[in-house]
């Protein structure tokens, strides 16, 4: 058996105390967003001898034949321990259809992996378990744009000043200039239309 060792991710949302104060760590000023134990080839947890997605390669043995057989050559998740001072963005996971697809649609257009405009930065689907090991609130789900709409009667478009990678909700606004938000008179309008 091997020790195996975790890798942090330091988001901006993260905490500074609760991911050291479990590893036995004293805090170092920066935000420890998640602590990730798993082969996920950008940020893999390690051993004394390796890498666990080189050592994995090196040893298709260590998943179990079950695993391998229905998976691959990989190890299926990530288990990831997150601690979270702001609220964290919202996620919607793909199918593992729905991601294969998509991650080789972005890699024959060539759009790199590391890239904001890329979706799919890998083709696996990304099924989450979430247990809380504090107080801990979650939504699920959308709601029916429908419903959404009729929430948002009575308020109006307000633009302000955006990057140009960031798309409009509105196709008839100018793509390079504006962001759209709500205020309660031009809605109505656009609802409209």
């Amino acid at each position: 058996m091997q020790q195996l060792h975790g890798t942090i991710q330091h988001y901006a949302w993260g905490t500074h105390d609760a991911i050291p104060s479990l590893l036995g760590r004293e805090p170092d000023g920066r935000p420890h967003a998640e602590y990730w134990l798993g082969a996920h080839p950008a940020s893999p947890s390690t051993t004394d001898a390796a890498a666990l997605d080189a050592l994995i390669r090196s040893d298709l043995s260590l998943l179990g034949e079950r695993v391998h057989d229905t998976f691959g050559p990989i190890l299926p998740f990530l288990m990831k321990v997150l601690s979270a001072r702001h609220a964290l963005s919202i996620q919607a996971h793909p199918s593992r259809e729905q991601a294969q697809e998509g991650f080789a649609r972005e890699n024959a257009a060539r759009i790199p992996v590391e890239s904001p405009e890329r979706v799919y930065s890998d083709d696996w689907p990304k099924p989450e378990v979430l247990i809380a090991l504090d107080e801990f609130e979650t939504l699920s789900g959308f709601r029916d744009p429908l419903t959404t709409a009729a929430l948002f009667s009575g308020w109006a478009w307000r633009t302000t000043s955006r990057p140009s990678s960031v798309r409009s909700p509105n196709a008839r606004e100018p793509p390079h200039s504006l962001r759209c938000s709500w205020t309660p008179s031009a809605w109505r309008a656009h609802v409209r239309t």
